[in-house]
Formats: C-alpha cells, structure tokens, sequence
C-alpha cells in the first residue's frame, strides 16, 4: 500500500481550524488585559477617594464648610477636582446581643461621601471621640 497524502481539502479543513483556534486565543488574551487595564484603574481611583478620605479624617485637606448638617471639603488632588462630604450617621451596633456585657444599641458612625474623577464612593468611619 502506497503512503497516502493530505488532500488539499483536509489540508484546508485543518488550517481553518487551527487559525480559529488562534483567533479565539489572542481574543480572549485582548479581552483579559482590557480587564485588567479597567480593574487596575477602578482600584486606583478608589485607593485615591481611600486617600481623600484620610485626608479629611486627619485635618490634611484645611476646614470644611458646612452645609446641611455636613461637613464638605472641595479642592484638587493630582489634578483633578474633588468634593468630600462627611456626615454623623446613626446605626444599629453590629456587636449588640453578641455578648454579655451591656452595649449600646446604636453607634454612630462618620459616612463619607467622595466625589472623584466622574465617580461616587461611599466609605464609613468611627465617629471620632468626645
């Protein structure tokens, strides 16, 4: 028996579908770093608002004015316009009923609002002190 060759319609069958394998690859690869590149920006962007919000809490971003009740700081940060709004919030403490000594019901808590580069975070922190 004679050795048998590819045809030329096997022989096209099979590069069509190794070049749809590859296309699918480098596709779904395309894909992954898009990702990649808009998760990387989103955390930024909330490591930045993070950022503002320390600021605020520290006393780094100079007095706030007040409006309604809340306190609201605007400015720029790496160039870019920012406004953050702190406000006191009271809520059910998450620890009551969870022990055996005598906690209050409610805590209040500070809710910052960060508004920063197109976007709205809302972060929450302990009230400070009295």
């Amino acid at each position: 028996m004679r050795p048998r060759a590819f045809t030329l319609l096997e022989s096209l069958l099979a590069l069509g579908i190794v070049s749809s394998v590859l296309i699918v690859t480098l596709a779904l690869r395309t894909q992954s770093m898009q990702q990649g590149d808009r998760l990387a920006s989103m955390l930024a962007i909330e490591r930045e608002a993070d950022a503002l919000t320390t600021m605020a809490m520290e006393g780094m971003l100079g007095n706030p004015d007040i409006e309604a009740g809340s306190a609201v700081w605007t400015g720029v940060h790496l160039e870019r316009p920012y406004r953050v709004v702190a406000r006191p919030v009271v809520m059910r403490n998450p620890v009551a009923g969870a022990s055996n000594m005598p906690l209050a019901e409610t805590v209040t808590v500070v809710e910052f609002t960060v508004e920063y580069r197109g976007r709205s975070l809302d972060f929450l922190a302990p009230a400070p002190a009295r």
